[in-house]
């Protein structure tokens, strides 16, 4: 059983899915797995975690030299 979540519904299930392949113009042959939302019948994808967002960029901390202080900068 692998994990689904229907977009249209917004709801996650497990399924047995179903593999499709298809030719991605930029990446060759390609596979997925897709299977139908027990609550709308529609078809759904494959369950992804939300990635983490990036966290702001770090502030820098300055470099004053080999250890020297960075006072009254």
């Amino acid at each position: 059983m692998m994990k689904f979540y229907c977009n249209t519904c917004r709801k996650e299930f497990d399924a047995q899915g179903r593999k499709e392949e298809f030719i991605s113009p930029v990446y060759g042959p390609c596979s997925h797995y897709v299977a139908d939302c027990p609550d709308c019948g529609r078809e759904s994808s494959e369950y992804r975690a939300p990635k983490a967002s990036r966290p702001e960029q770090a502030q820098e901390v300055p470099s004053c030299g080999m250890g020297g202080c960075c006072c009254g900068m």
